[in-house]
């Protein structure tokens, strides 16, 4: 169970507390990789300090997976921390997570008595002089850390041992590393297989459970992917893969690229497993990506008739970020000939600049959208609002 402690003074304004902040470490270490029930994946404490005798304590749901406890307190030593505040904080927590049972919720699954023996163990061991509590305070950033590693390990043994329905398409995903402060840019790489993934993910129609992105950090081990990676928002579910930096720094460009391509297998093979996703449908992905690499052709939009199969086609550029090379590919479905015509480089950072093909009699006609983006897109791009191709030309 996870502790979240808020603080809001009402005389001086103040919504920081020093001995609050480290209770809230403190706290979360004795009981942030322990399941207490699936109502709530986490209990905030809110701490209404000086607040008026008519105010109300309050226990609510928030955002569906917390619970909300409010409790007065008149603290006073806002500037540093106090061992006697912390004391009194402590045992302010513990009295009041009572409270989480009176939160309306039809068929609440809370356990109360596992919670109140994991504060008991965490009492046992509180700071019981100022020179204990400034040692913990020392140690304070690490044991953070720590508590996000283990709160990660903990949400990915509950995703294993659930099985969710698979409800949601994938829309994409995003890939992140943080490993430019440490003198390492996996650019383009990031950016291209991120694109290339996320493309033929969706073409797979990857389902997904309650979510429909995926954020993959990378960093040089999986621990410090996970300590380094955001907290998940509600559409989207992390998942982690390592790289060796200093080999990474002496390969070359082509090694560089089959080194993120592993590292982004291994984050999408690792949420797969632990959330039960289709793996022989990512596995097909993986296996086209290997064998194509970074130049894989990837699919901007489709149409066809009984006579052609007609697609825009895009290939990603590694010289210039956000850039790929657009061309139109059409098939005799009769003959089963094929031709390509390059139209010209389009930047991905924009919405469609050309969202539309038409199949006319021996011609081809693609048209641009009709708003101020796309317009722009197309003359930053020097792109036309409008191609026609002669079909027999292209398929000679």
């Amino acid at each position: 169970m996870r502790f979240l402690l808020e603080f809001k003074d009402y005389k001086t304004k103040e919504v920081e507390n020093g001995t609050i902040n480290l209770l809230d470490t403190y706290l979360n270490e004795y009981t942030i990789d322990s399941s207490c029930g699936d109502t709530f994946d986490m209990i905030v404490i809110r701490f209404l300090n000086n607040a008026s005798s008519k105010r109300v304590e309050r226990e609510s749901k928030l955002y569906n997976f917390f619970a909300l406890i409010e409790v007065k307190s008149s603290f006073q030593k806002q500037g540093e921390i106090d061992i006697l505040e912390f004391q009194d904080a402590f045992r302010k927590v513990r009295n009041s997570i009572e409270r989480v049972e009176k939160i309306k919720i039809d068929n609440m699954d809370f356990n109360l008595e596992k919670l109140t023996e994991l504060l008991r163990v965490a009492e046992h061991n509180l700071p019981k002089s100022k020179k204990e509590l400034e040692e913990y305070k020392e140690k304070q950033v690490q044991i953070k850390l720590n508590n996000k590693l283990r709160l990660v390990n903990c949400n990915i043994k509950k995703d294993e041992e659930i099985k969710r329905e698979l409800d949601k398409p994938l829309t994409g995903i995003r890939v992140y590393s943080e490993l430019r402060f440490e003198g390492v840019d996996l650019e383009p790489y990031v950016f291209m297989y991120e694109n290339i993934f996320s493309n033929l993910l969706r073409k797979e129609k990857i389902m997904l459970p309650g979510y429909s992105e995926i954020y993959l950090y990378i960093h040089k081990t999986l621990d410090d992917a996970k300590i380094n990676a955001s907290h998940p928002e509600a559409w989207s579910k992390n998942t982690y893969g390592e790289i060796d930096l200093e080999k990474y720094k002496s390969s070359t460009k082509e090694d560089k690229a089959k080194m993120v391509f592993d590292s982004v297998c291994q984050g999408l093979r690792l949420i797969c497993d632990f959330n039960h996703l289709d793996k022989a449908a990512i596995e097909r992905v993986i296996k086209v990506v290997e064998k194509e690499g970074l130049e894989t052709e990837l699919e901007y939009i489709k149409k066809e008739n009984k006579n052609y199969m007609v697609k825009l086609i895009y290939v990603l550029s590694k010289i210039v970020k956000r850039k790929a090379l657009l061309k139109l590919m059409i098939k005799d479905k009769i003959t089963g000939k094929e031709g390509y015509a390059e139209i010209g480089y389009i930047n991905l950072w924009y919405g469609p600049c050309i969202n539309k093909i038409r199949i006319a009699k021996k011609k081809i006609i693609i048209e641009g959208e009709k708003n101020l983006r796309a317009e722009i897109s197309r003359s930053n791009d020097n792109i036309e609002d409008k191609y026609v191709f002669n079909i027999d030309q292209i398929l000679l």
